[in-house]
């Protein structure tokens, strides 16, 4: 399910609009009328829903996406659970290219209005005005905390250190420089670079 603390929802969008410019093969007559409501995991996906199958197929019959995108091997396997195939060389790449279509990270709004009384904030840290910020904790100069962040009691964000799409408990101590919901969690591999996965759910 989307987390809407850190993404702004797009769908639906129509299938034809949604996979404009990806390298992928769709099959003739299959795709006027679809739209995609969200993307998801193979295992988990809904009849109006968008998953990717990459590798090996899994010990299932039927699949309740709506559309799949698959390498040719597999395609036909798709084919007969039930789901439109779209042909694709790297299936998980490009169903990484197609995340921030239908979910937009929020931007950042400064909001030092929201800062807790008994909390030691830097007037020189960056705070969303949307991040909800527990009391007795202390956020350190440069530290920059993105829309949607939720940070507990007696928590210590030193100088310079990055919290984005993340919801952390009490007492945390992330130290100077880290980077905490950033990319590198997840990133889908092509012959020629690597596309970075968003993490929305």
């Amino acid at each position: 399910m989307i987390e809407t603390r850190f993404y702004k929802y797009s769908g639906p969008i129509p299938l034809v609009e949604l996979v404009h410019g990806l390298q992928v093969d769709i099959p003739e007559g299959q795709f006027c009328d679809i739209s995609i409501e969200n993307a998801a995991p193979f295992t988990e996906a809904g009849s109006t829903d968008i998953a990717y199958l990459d590798g090996r197929r899994p010990q299932v019959d039927k699949c309740g996406a709506a559309v799949v995108l698959v390498n040719k091997r597999n395609a036909e396997f798709i084919a007969k659970c039930g789901a439109v195939p779209l042909i694709s060389e790297f299936p998980r790449a490009d169903f990484a290219r197609l995340l921030p279509r239908l979910y937009t990270p929020l931007t950042y709004q400064d909001g030092d209005d929201i800062i807790p009384r008994n909390s030691n904030i830097s007037h020189k840290a960056f705070i969303d005005r949307t991040a909800d910020i527990g009391e007795g904790t202390c956020i350190e100069p440069g530290a920059y905390i993105g829309p949607g962040v939720k940070i507990g009691r007696d928590c210590r964000i030193e100088p310079n250190a990055v919290v984005k799409f993340t919801q952390m408990g009490d007492s945390c101590h992330i130290q100077s420089g880290a980077v905490i919901g950033g990319s590198g969690f997840g990133v889908a591999p092509t012959n020629t670079q690597n596309v970075d996965i968003l993490h929305v759910g």
